[in-house]
């Protein structure tokens, strides 16, 4: 997982909206592309007209609908690794030459082209935890649009997310040094400013005792 970058700050509202549609949409793109995709795809997933917008040449159907799953593929893989869910699976006997292990969503095609039709319902399995976990991440982010404390560590994270945004955080050893010195500055400043505050208020800070 070394090639994903390492998120250091939470999702917003609009963020977690915007993983949770493209998740849905592979879910359906998905079923469609099931063994039993006439069946599947019909009862349980949106038409493909309208997950597949653009005009589609006659016969060509099955191919544009491979076309969108791969260009979904490193998307839907990073906002599960984000949410932490498990996407690895082996198949075949353990220990044998017929062992082969796979990433589920990176692998894809391959991983349902070697496993058969079951291995469907682990990907659909997948999909649903990082939807659940998406889910729960937009009702939290929807209520600390309205709790001031919230505001307060947004702005205190502002150095966070330039750092995001300029991409050079690709590990987690840098994201854990960053958020490590990044938290030292912060209780500096705090003390800093508890300490003018103290001054203000004419109360004496006991420096001896703090830094014994």
């Amino acid at each position: 997982m070394s090639n994903n970058k390492i998120r250091l700050i939470p999702l917003g509202y609009l963020a977690c909206r915007k993983i949770l549609e493209r998740l849905e949409i592979f879910k359906d793109l998905v079923r469609h592309n099931s063994p039993y995709g006439g069946y599947i795809g019909k009862e349980f997933a949106r038409p493909l007209e309208e997950l597949i917008t653009e005009n589609i040449p006659p016969g060509r159907m099955y191919d544009i609908l491979e076309q969108h799953i791969n260009q979904l593929i490193p998307l839907v893989h990073r906002d599960l690794f984000y949410a932490r869910i498990s996407l690895g699976a082996t198949r075949g006997e353990a220990g044998s030459e017929a062992e082969r292990h796979y990433d589920m969503i990176l692998q894809f095609f391959e991983f349902i082209r070697d496993g058969g039709g079951n291995v469907y319902n682990m990907v659909i399995g997948a999909l649903d935890q990082g939807i659940g976990y998406y889910k729960a991440k937009k009702h939290q982010a929807f209520w600390d649009i309205f709790n001031p404390v919230s505001w307060i560590a947004f702005i205190l994270r502002i150095p966070l997310i330039i750092i995001q945004k300029t991409g050079l955080v690709i590990d987690e050893k840098g994201a854990s040094w960053i958020l490590k010195i990044y938290g030292l500055i912060i209780r500096a400043l705090i003390l800093l400013i508890l300490a003018f505050l103290a001054t203000k208020l004419g109360v004496s800070i006991p420096w001896n005792v703090l830094f014994k």
